[in-house]
């Protein structure tokens, strides 16, 4: 292809004004004439080149279709060449719910993890059975299409629908997996959770995730934080519920049984069950303890 422009035929730039254009095109248009024995061919390319950049307008829609098509040649090159390595790289997430108790991210303890996954089928080796090339998209996994607007044009890449982008199709399809080349395991895995953890928080392991176009991507755990033995996080802050009782009260105190340790609280002369009792530094992190005050007994009955 052929990247000679109308300015490279001139001998001049796109910073050249008019004038200079014009010096130009009269000096090859005297030196290539046919008249005077130059070469016809070259001398209708000069002619049509400084047909276009004399005029305004027609200079101005020269130059946006020239840096569109260079630009759109990129992109186009750019897709061919790496777009298809790029989707093979990606790894794709596996992601599972898994609740976690206040106490348990207090703590950072280790946890089971059981969870549902697909594994590559023995029998085909993960491949779903034999394959050809895609008719639709000759192998590369995507098709080009090219949108026109107006003088401009562009041309996208988009995933092949016939073979899901994978560019082969399944002609005899794995009596194990039906050409799925996956089956469906059970696995059950430790994680040690971050101290802290929130609720919603994402924890991310590589390869542990479901076997898809030849690789197993990661296992993604969503956090679902919950209340754990009256216990729950707010924030930075642990949050303690507790009910007491006639005993309680007469004592003056009470006993919280805080991940770190026992802890007991005094309570204050008024009592003021709207308002939290709250210890620093027993939270998370930079975070207190707060203690909800609710009193739980039987009233006599004459």
């Amino acid at each position: 292809m052929s990247t000679e422009s109308y300015y490279d035929i001139l001998g001049v730039t796109e910073q050249s004004s008019p004038d200079e254009i014009k010096r130009a095109y009269r000096k090859l248009a005297k030196e290539n004439h046919p008249d005077k024995g130059g070469d016809e061919e070259l001398f209708k390319k000069i002619s049509l080149a400084y047909d276009t950049l004399s005029n305004d307008n027609k200079r101005q829609e020269y130059d946006i279709k020239r840096k569109f098509s260079s630009d759109d040649l990129f992109s186009q090159m750019f897709s061919q060449h790496f777009g298809k390595q790029f989707n093979q790289r990606r790894v794709h997430d596996t992601i599972i719910d898994l609740p976690v108790g206040a106490l348990e991210s207090f703590l950072g303890k280790k946890k089971q993890v059981k969870y549902n996954y697909k594994e590559k089928c023995d029998g085909c080796n993960g491949s779903g059975g034999e394959k050809v090339v895609c008719g639709g998209c000759k192998g590369q996994g995507y098709v080009s299409r090219q949108i026109q607007n107006g003088f401009m044009a562009q041309i996208i890449n988009q995933t092949c629908g016939i073979c899901n982008g994978t560019g082969k199709m399944i002609v005899d399809a794995c009596n194990m997996c039906f050409g799925l080349g996956v089956s469906n395991k059970e696995k059950t895995i430790e994680i040690t959770l971050p101290q802290g953890v929130d609720n919603g928080q994402f924890l991310r392991l590589q390869g542990l995730g479901d076997f898809k176009d030849g690789i197993h991507g990661n296992l993604v755990v969503r956090v679902h934080l919950q209340p754990e033995n009256n216990f729950e996080k707010v924030q930075q802050h642990l949050v303690y519920n507790a009910f007491l009782n006639l005993n309680d009260l007469e004592r003056g105190d009470f006993n919280v049984p805080h991940p770190s340790g026992t802890l007991n609280v005094k309570l204050p002369v008024e009592l003021d069950t709207s308002t939290p009792l709250r210890i620093k530094n027993k939270g998370y992190q930079n975070g207190d303890l707060i203690v909800n005050q609710f009193f739980k007994f039987k009233r006599k009955i004459k």
